[in-house]
């Protein structure tokens, strides 16, 4: 019989679910491509993103970004 392993899990509710999803995609990006730039990180999206993915993004941009801004 097929055998399955289990590579990740999440152990919560949906919303800790898409929180932790966000979180793994942002680890794969490489900010540093950000380096002096002039970023708007928008809020308005048919996704809905969780407010600490926003404090996550703001967080890893700011070593790098020449400026931040919110719209």
């Amino acid at each position: 019989f097929p055998v399955t392993i289990l590579r990740n899990f999440v152990f919560g509710s949906l919303s800790e679910l898409e929180t932790e999803l966000f979180v793994r995609a942002l680890s794969k990006v490489d900010f540093s491509n950000y380096t002096d730039a002039k970023i708007v990180i928008k809020g308005c999206s048919e996704v809905e993103v969780p407010i600490a993915i926003y404090v996550g993004v703001t967080r890893l941009l700011m070593p790098f970004a020449a400026k931040l801004k919110f719209n």
